[in-house]
């Protein structure tokens, strides 16, 4: 772009914490907490190829293969954001979970809304793959795992 390495560098950084200030609000965790992660690499004192090394041996190990489980998981998680893009222009406060394509959707808002939700949600099991059914509650009471 024409940047000194400087600026560059500036726009990184203010980019990665607009990012991070993004991801706490929107899910309450912060991204760089290294506790969320399977495997951390510290690269101050590693070379490129050694840590592409450690990171493909690793994937290579049973611990981080895919299991029918994990893949449900991803499939469920896959589902619910997908729900929850299709929503979150009219109806940004909801949160949405999927367990086996059952999709439940809580909202904040009240009774009145929900019915909204629910008009809005009928085409969605058309739309989007892998949903078995929907439910709207309007309690907010999201559990653990809600997107």
């Amino acid at each position: 772009e024409g940047i000194t390495l400087e600026k560059a560098r500036s726009a990184i950084i203010a980019d990665d914490e607009q990012r991070r200030k993004w991801t706490q609000s929107l899910y309450g965790v912060d991204p760089w907490d290294s506790s969320l992660y399977d495997l951390v690499v510290k690269v101050d004192r590693l070379s490129i190829a050694d840590a592409v090394d450690i990171v493909c041996d690793a994937a290579k190990r049973e611990a981080f293969k895919t299991t029918p489980a994990s893949q449900q998981k991803m499939e469920d998680l896959v589902t619910a954001c997908a729900v929850k893009a299709a929503l979150i222009e009219e109806f940004p406060e909801v949160m949405v979970l999927s367990e086996y394509g059952n999709v439940i959707i809580h909202s904040a808002s009240g009774g009145r809304h929900a019915q909204k939700i629910r008009k809005a949600v009928g085409a969605l099991e058309t739309t989007i793959g892998g949903i078995n059914s929907i439910e709207v509650h309007a309690d907010g009471n999201a559990p653990p795992g809600s997107v």
